[in-house]
């Protein structure tokens, strides 16, 4: 019976694997990610000022391997996982530097403000969480591990992404349900929900104003809007320009609105209070400030975030 021996070795290697890639995946991931080519379109500028699309074919090596290591998500061929912001509708990646770079700015800070996402004084009652255009969940890593059980509901009017947010939500140990609805017409009862989640939503929803009415109403007394959305730069005349310029282009494409006002709308739309978090990606202080710019980040930088208290 040599093959016994054999099966055992084989057992024991396997599980010394398992250990230390638990332990040394987070810095081994990098160079353990496929190198499978990936299509990135990039916009790149022309001799006249203005721009043009370019395909390049790249490797995910590299492309967003910081990325998924900010997202707490293991991109080795071990653990065959990935966050749900670089799959296409065919499940395969295609993420562009630009994309990767926000995101991985703007990680510390989405999980600072999830970090409140229920006071402190909620204890263990049942939590109902929604959070509007949810896409393919890529904040669902940053929700926090709380001592209430979270019932999360995604509003998503593309169907398509639902199995992504799923997917996404599962990784993560969360329990979701997706509805096909808009953030202007919830299919959610009057003080229903505990805390709304918005992530660069309120930049696409055809009717911000309507879409906030939506999320009081829905919202219980004193329940809490949490809000990322990248806006129109309240510090630099230029940039805003810039962004209102392009905007047209950005609606075409990606139904993006980057001279919104969203900070303003969200302040004027009846809310008890508004503050943020500012610069602080601690957690545990909230600031008066609910506007900065992300660096490096041009038209995408200027960015609202905060939460909002029914």
């Amino acid at each position: 019976m040599v093959w016994v021996p054999c099966v055992w070795w084989l057992v024991l290697a396997v599980e010394c694997c398992r250990a230390f890639h638990s332990v040394a995946c987070p810095w081994i991931a990098c160079s353990t990610l496929p190198r499978k080519p990936v299509h990135v379109l990039q916009l790149v500028a022309r001799e006249d000022g203005g721009e043009r699309q370019r395909t390049q074919r790249l490797h995910r090596r590299g492309v967003y391997a910081e990325t998924l290591l900010d997202f707490g998500a293991c991109g080795c061929t071990v653990c065959s996982t990935s966050v749900s912001f670089v799959a296409d509708d065919s499940g395969d990646a295609a993420i562009s530097y630009q994309d990767a770079a926000y995101e991985v700015a703007a990680a510390p800070f989405k999980r600072a403000l999830l970090a409140h996402l229920l006071p402190a004084h909620h204890g263990t009652e049942p939590a109902t969480i929604v959070e509007i255009g949810i896409g393919g969940f890529s904040t669902a890593a940053f929700y926090p591990r709380v001592a209430a059980p979270l019932h999360l509901i995604g509003i998503e009017p593309n169907a398509d992404k639902h199995r992504l947010a799923m997917a996404a939500a599962k990784r993560c140990g969360l329990n979701l349900r997706v509805l096909t609805a808009s953030a202007e017409a919830l299919p959610l009862l009057d003080s229903s929900v505990d805390a709304v989640v918005t992530a660069c939503t309120l930049c696409t929803v055809l009717d911000p104003r309507k879409a906030l009415q939506e999320v009081r109403r829905v919202l219980k007394p004193g329940g809490r809007l949490l809000f990322w959305e990248h806006v129109l730069s309240e510090t630099e005349p230029l940039l805003a320009a810039r962004q209102i310029e392009a905007t047209p282009q950005e609606v075409a494409v990606w139904g993006c609105h980057l001279d919104r006002r969203t900070l303003e709308e969200i302040k004027t739309a009846g809310f008890a209070s508004v503050v943020g978090i500012g610069t602080d990606t601690s957690g545990d202080n909230l600031k008066c400030s609910c506007y900065f710019e992300l660096p490096g980040l041009d038209l995408m930088g200027p960015t609202a975030v905060g939460i909002a208290i029914n």
